[in-house]
């Protein structure tokens, strides 16, 4: 078990000192990275259910098993503290966006415990995104990415388009 818990502190910097300035346009990329997530939670996407909004509360559930009740406090009280900042810099970010900062964080943890190959985090995709000023918002036409400009609805994949990756 990785102590250190190094991972979850890279992650902690970086959430932490994004400037949540929406990107200027559109980047192809974006939907590829969204794709990305979804192929690494596949293995805890309920077979019942076809589509899943990307901040799912079974995703949320079944990472934070992956961590220990400390940890997921800590990621708690990093969530507090990263919406604190954003309230007094005024900045609006998506709740859809908070919920997976949340995954993300108990995703570096569970890397750092060795739950998780860091390989397959999927954490990592997302982190990538907010890193390039775009945030996720879920509606039923879709998953919306934000950027200044405006937004791009990424459809809802199906569970079917993963089962054989």
């Amino acid at each position: 078990m990785n102590i250190t818990k190094t991972v979850y502190r890279q992650r902690v910097l970086e959430i932490l000192n994004l400037s949540w300035v929406l990107a200027l346009d559109w980047d192809e990329d974006c939907e590829a990275l969204v794709m990305d997530y979804y192929g690494r939670i596949f293995r805890w996407w309920p077979e019942n259910r076809s589509r899943l909004p990307p901040n799912d509360k079974t995703i949320y559930t079944k990472v934070n098993s992956l961590v220990s009740i400390d940890d997921s406090q800590s990621v708690e009280s990093t969530i507090y503290l990263l919406q604190t900042s954003l309230r007094i810099k005024k900045a609006r970010v998506e709740s859809a966006t908070i919920d997976l900062v949340r995954v993300i964080l108990l995703c570096a943890l569970a890397v750092d415990n060795d739950v998780i190959h860091p390989d397959c985090d999927p954490g990592l995709p997302l982190t990538m995104l907010f890193q390039k000023g775009y945030q996720l918002a879920y509606t039923d036409a879709g998953i919306e990415v934000h950027y200044q400009k405006g937004w791009v609805t990424v459809p809802l994949p199906r569970r079917s388009a993963f089962e054989f990756l």
